[in-house]
């Protein structure tokens, strides 16, 4: 049977047909139906759509098919096609999905992303690159440092993936001298989710009468999310988090934390209480963030895209482009920073027409974010989630007795209470994060913290934690033998000197 894509006019090559049938795709997107035409009409397109519209493919396909039209014969060091992304990890997934169109077009690919040794890079690109998918930060390096002999004066197409981040990343110097280094006589397309007076500075820069094209639905979010949030307060937010896990089975999700540390201990906890009482039954366990290496970043990403079941707790580095298989569910354990982040988070379900489900937790004191996302064209419903004060005071308990017998734990949790306080204050809608409304104590009763950090910045906040345990840290034991081994004997040293 013949797939939509081959009724497309123009129409597509056989190579580009193969690589389609390859992906398993049969129908286009709406978005597809509309940009591939305008593209392959020798059209710079500025498109405005949804997260998970298929927007990938409909760059990937007019860029092959505009340079095999083009270019006859393909020189192994000639760039022809340039892909900029706003982080390492879209880059790699777009990297990946290019070189099955490579393969079927016989043209070679290069990655240009920070975080990638440079001396490895000009092994890499001894083979050829002829399509670049990079970060603007290291292809802007490469291309005003003339770096491995590439020759960029026949460019045919430029692809800008997710513009308004790019804006939010402060990449726009470096853009603009990337367009500076290219030929003028190219086809240019920019793909954004949402549209900032900012980025105007692009399409001047970069577009030649555009074509602007804008997927609108009612919402800014898919008609197949089913979009929700929940009251909690912060003191049985980490509870109230376990029983969500508990009770969603057969499914694959990400959480979403304010920062770093918040992950580091939040991971933690949840393993361990699965190893010990095994309610998440077969899932796996990944935890992602910025601090985190990208050789290790791209195993986990790998990982977590190979499971069935998983739940992967992560910042807000993993909320942009990434498009992970059958996620299920999307939950905010904090809101995002920025509000324009609410749509990318919930944008990594209901992808390509599948059903999601995405949950985000509010305080009663952060209700009026649901109005500010109504402003914008978001619908957000209610879930009412009953309280089993029970099983809190079981985990609030539960938590805080294995942090007193692990003190790499109980390091993380003060960690994540200091960075999450932080994180809080740096919050865009102050009027609605106010940091001066925060209730530090409930805070502290949700991480379930043993006892208030000692650090100058807490303590200045002279706060009463009236859940606090007389335990030094230096009187907890390491969980791991080696370490707590070592503590023994450090301690034993001052006894024996009399400290």
């Amino acid at each position: 049977m013949m797939s939509e894509f081959e009724q497309f006019h123009p129409s597509l090559r056989k190579e580009t047909i193969d690589t389609i049938k390859e992906f398993g795709f049969i129908k286009p997107t709406e978005v597809q139906k509309v940009v591939i035409p305008a593209f392959l009409n020798r059209k710079d397109v500025i498109v405005q759509s949804q997260t998970g519209s298929g927007k990938t493919l409909s760059f990937l396909i007019p860029l092959f098919e505009i340079i095999k039209r083009e270019r006859e014969i393909i020189e192994k060091k000639e760039v022809y096609g340039i892909i900029i992304s706003p982080t390492r990890e879209l880059a790699h997934q777009i990297y990946d999905i290019t070189k099955v169109f490579c393969k079927h077009f016989n043209m070679t690919i290069g990655l240009l992303t920070g975080g990638i040794d440079i001396s490895k890079l000009e092994e890499e690109m001894k083979k050829g690159a002829n399509i670049i998918v990079g970060t603007a930060g290291r292809i802007e390096e490469v291309i005003t440092n003339k770096l491995f002999e590439l020759e960029w004066n026949n460019v045919e197409v430029l692809i800008l993936d997710e513009g308004d981040k790019m804006i939010e990343m402060g990449f726009s110097q470096s853009i603009t001298h990337i367009i500076c280094h290219l030929p003028k006589q190219r086809r240019t397309g920019l793909f954004s989710a949402t549209m900032p007076k900012e980025l105007n500075k692009f399409i001047i820069a970069g577009c030649r009468n555009p074509y602007k094209i804008q997927i609108s639905n009612d919402t800014l979010t898919p008609i197949s999310l089913a979009n929700e949030y929940c009251i909690i307060p912060y003191e049985i937010k980490i509870q109230t988090l376990i029983r969500i896990l508990k009770d969603s089975k057969d499914k694959k999700i990400v959480i979403f934390v304010l920062t770093c540390d918040q992950v580091n201990y939040i991971y933690n906890i949840i393993k361990i209480l699965h190893q010990e009482e095994g309610y998440l039954k077969e899932k796996e366990i990944f935890s992602i963030h910025g601090k985190v290496k990208q050789i290790n970043r791209d195993k986990v990403i790998k990982k977590f895209e190979e499971s069935l079941e998983a739940i992967l707790i992560c910042t807000d580095i993993l909320a942009r482009g990434m498009d992970f298989n059958n996620i299920n569910y999307i939950i905010q354990y904090d809101p995002p920073q920025d509000p324009k982040t609410y749509i990318h988070r919930v944008g990594r379900t209901a992808r390509m027409g599948s059903i999601g489900h995405s949950l985000i937790f509010l305080s009663p004191l952060e209700k009026s974010f649901i109005l500010l996302m109504e402003k914008k064209n978001v619908k957000i419903i209610e879930k009412k989630i009953e309280r089993d004060k029970e099983e809190e005071k079981y985990y609030f308990n539960k938590i805080r007795e294995i942090c007193c017998k692990n003190r790499t734990l109980f390091k993380k949790s003060q960690n994540a209470f200091v960075s999450f306080c932080k994180g809080y204050g740096e919050h865009q809608c102050k009027y609605i994060f106010a940091i001066k409304k925060l209730i530090y104590n409930e805070v502290a009763k949700g991480m379930c913290l043993v006892k208030m950090p000692k650090i100058q910045e807490i303590k200045k906040l002279n706060i009463k934690y009236d859940e606090e345990i007389n335990i030094e840290e230096n009187e907890i034991p390491f969980a791991d033998e080696r370490l707590e081994k070592q503590r023994q004997e450090r301690g034993k040293k001052r006894k024996e000197k009399g400290i």
